[in-house]
């Protein structure tokens, strides 16, 4: 339990990584609790752990771990059952994964590769946009008015995705948009107009929401951001990448701490760039 005016923050996919880097930097900045959310629980408790031993008397905030699965409906409502009382001032959805696209398409292999492709498609896109969804469905009830919601994202725009990005967007739209792209997966289609990677569509389409959802939550006095945090080498790029983790997690860190930081725009390097 909470005092009522301590600052509550969440951060998706937080035990290593980017995620890893947002829960220190944040910890180190500001007074509050951190709720560090990992799939695995003990390898959560060993990231607060960590953190804690890191950061030592720099530390200012109560980190403490969630478990946490986004795919899950129900693992999402137990983490909304876990904070429901305190409420949740920001929301860092982080959470995300990334497959490598180089697949075998040789002819003896050529059915296992197209059930590897879609395979990769569903976990793609049902944790990059659906489950930043359902967390978003989940958790926004709970956050208190004057909150924030920050999706860490990136930048994939082209002529098949900006439609998503007009501002009468709808989710219905998005929803359609993503399965229309697994159907065609599924179907060995993709030359028909879908150009793009399973990584850059999800992240393609939570920027949409992200959009969408700004526009929303404005009349709740819920501000939201996306935010680019570069190409980090980190285990989600293979390790490739100019910049750390560390670096990466600057502007998440800066849009959940500093309460002058804009809203309803999409942040890269702290500064506002075209959605």
């Amino acid at each position: 339990m909470c005092d009522k005016k301590t600052r509550v923050f969440v951060v998706t996919g937080a035990n290593r990584g980017i995620g890893f880097a947002i829960v220190r930097g944040i910890a180190k900045s500001v007074d509050g609790v951190v709720y560090l959310t990992a799939r695995n629980p003990e390898f959560g408790r060993q990231a607060v752990d960590q953190i804690k031993l890191d950061l030592g008397a720099h530390l200012k905030a109560d980190v403490r771990p969630a478990t946490l699965d986004i795919t899950d409906q129900g693992s999402v409502n137990d983490l909304r059952t876990l904070l429901e009382h305190d409420g949740v001032d920001v929301l860092i959805n982080n959470a995300g994964i990334a497959f490598n696209d180089d697949v075998d398409t040789t002819e003896e292999s050529e059915h296992t590769s197209a059930r590897r492709r879609v395979e990769q498609v569903e976990s793609v896109i049902d944790v990059n946009y659906y489950g930043t969804k359902r967390v978003c469905e989940a958790l926004i009830p709970i956050i208190r008015p004057g909150g924030r919601i920050v999706n860490v994202t990136g930048k994939y725009k082209s002529e098949l995705t900006a439609d998503l990005l007009s501002p009468h967007v709808s989710v219905e739209t998005i929803d359609q948009f993503v399965e229309d792209y697994k159907k065609l997966v599924r179907e060995e289609q993709c030359e028909e107009g879908f150009t793009l990677t399973a990584y850059k569509i999800s992240k393609a389409t939570e920027l949409a929401f992200s959009k969408v959802l700004a526009r929303d939550l404005r009349s709740l006095q819920i501000k939201v951001n996306a935010c680019c945090p570069g190409f980090c080498a980190t285990r989600l790029s293979d390790w490739t990448g100019p910049l750390d983790a560390m670096e990466g997690a600057d502007t998440p860190v800066y849009l959940a701490v500093d309460p002058s930081a804009p809203a309803g725009v999409f942040i890269f390097e702290r500064k506002v760039i075209a959605w």
